[in-house]
């Protein structure tokens, strides 16, 4: 496979919060996070495969719930509105824990 074509993506929800002098300015933009045979991409950050030791998510009642990447350089929380099933099941195969 051509490394430059993802595997898999799961759309998440960036929140952003600016306080000004009289209101907070809160603005949300969808944002993918993108799995590739040789790393895990999103437009903040970019892990190399290998730094990535697990992904897992808690879901929600209302569908929406958090996955977790788990990384040598800590765990990175993303807000998500769907299911991360896929994403979770294509890293896996990746790393040869099906």
């Amino acid at each position: 496979m051509n490394s430059s074509a993802p595997v898999a993506s799961v759309t998440y929800t960036e929140i952003r919060r600016e306080v000004g002098r009289e209101e907070v300015e809160i603005t949300r933009q969808e944002r993918l996070l993108l799995l590739f045979e040789d790393k895990v991409s999103s437009p903040e950050i970019q892990f190399p495969l290998n730094d990535v030791w697990d992904v897992s998510a808690k879901r929600f009642s209302d569908e929406s719930g958090l996955l977790y990447l788990h990384t040598n350089s800590g765990t990175f929380t993303y807000k998500i509105p769907g299911s991360p099933r896929q994403f979770i099941q294509a890293f896996r195969r990746l790393k040869g824990r099906v």
